[in-house]
């Protein structure tokens, strides 16, 4: 018998309930905006520090980008602009330029921890780039 590489044993279960990124974002609390901002997510029963499972099934969580928009606003126009829910949207092509560059290259750094020899690549990584980099060219521009 051969020895067998590392990359190539094992078994793949397409539907692992485990297969999955955790993402973790804090608000800061130097942000001058900072409390507007608190009083914001908790009207929206949410923290501020919250944890998002990103998978193949759900690559982009719904309240991912709202608390990214709200995070990344300087202003309280802006927070006030922020939209949670079905009707969640950018609030400008800047924020949400800002917002999904910070995810990709967050995901880029992710994805370089990993080996990709052959047939090794983790397709649900790559799928969330794509999806991610696809959101970001339909994004109307609102100035």
């Amino acid at each position: 018998m051969f020895p067998l590489h590392p990359t190539q044993y094992g078994i793949v279960d397409e539907n692992n309930p485990y297969d999955k990124l955790q993402l973790t974002a804090t608000l800061s609390s130097s942000d001058p905006l900072f409390r507007l901002k608190r009083n914001i997510l908790a009207a929206n029963q949410l923290s501020t520090m919250l944890t998002f499972d990103m998978s193949r099934t759900t690559p982009l969580p719904a309240t991912l980008l709202p608390f990214m928009r709200l995070a990344l606003t300087t202003n309280e126009a802006a927070v006030d602009a922020v939209q949670w829910g079905e009707a969640a949207g950018p609030i400008d092509q800047a924020n949400e330029t800002v917002a999904v560059e910070m995810l990709l290259a967050y995901l880029d750094k992710r994805l370089q921890g990993y080996f990709l020899g052959v047939g090794c690549v983790w397709v649900a990584h790559v799928q969330m780039i794509l999806n991610l980099c696809i959101y970001l060219y339909q994004v109307p521009d609102h100035n």
